[in-house]
């Protein structure tokens, strides 16, 4: 889509710059995402994970709250 919110194109050059930010955009997701598991197995490996993630205590408490 265009920066002005229309869906057509009036120049080639102006689609083919839309594919190529999409795809950049995409790439970066696609790295922070791997960086991210790498750094999660890193901190992991040295201990230094919390005994409840996040998930775990909200899970906790509505268990709790249903006795």
């Amino acid at each position: 889509m265009r920066a002005n919110g229309k869906s057509q194109y009036t120049m080639p050059s102006e689609y083919l710059d839309a594919l190529i930010r999409e795809d950049m955009a995409r790439e970066e997701d696609g790295r922070y995402a791997l960086c991210s598991l790498l750094r999660a197995e890193e901190e992991s490996r040295r201990g230094e994970m919390l005994p409840f993630s996040a998930l775990d205590a909200v899970d906790a408490e509505l268990d709790e709250e249903l006795r």
